[in-house]
C-alpha cells in the first residue's frame, strides 16, 4: 500500500530581489494581517511580529520582512537590498 502525503503551501512569498550594484526606490508599508495569520489577499504569513512589504513600482523587487517599527523594516530591508532607497512616508 501507498501513503500519500500532502504538504501546505509554503509561508509568505517568494522575495524578488534586484541584480546586484541596483540600489531600487521602495515603497514601504505594514501588511495588515488577520487573528489567522492571513493577509488581505490570503496568504499565509502566521502571527507574529509586524509584516512590513518593500516594493518598487516596475515589480523586479519584493521583499516581505518582520520588525517592530518602521526603522527595523528598513534595516531588514537593506540587508537583503543593499542600498535600497524609500519614498518617503510610504
Amino acid at each position: 500500500m501507498t501513503m500519500t502525503y500532502y504538504r501546505g503551501a509554503q509561508m509568505g512569498r517568494a522575495a524578488k530581489v534586484p541584480a546586484v550594484g541596483g540600489t531600487p526606490l521602495l515603497r514601504l508599508a505594514q501588511v495588515r494581517i488577520d487573528r489567522g495569520g492571513y493577509a488581505d489577499d490570503g496568504t499565509y504569513w502566521g502571527i507574529g511580529r509586524p509584516l512590513w512589504r518593500a516594493w518598487d513600482a516596475d515589480g523586479t523587487t519584493e521583499v516581505h520582512v518582520r520588525a517592530v517599527s518602521r526603522g527595523g523594516a528598513i534595516d531588514a530591508v537593506r540587508a537583503i537590498v543593499p542600498g535600497a532607497r524609500f519614498h518617503r512616508g510610504g
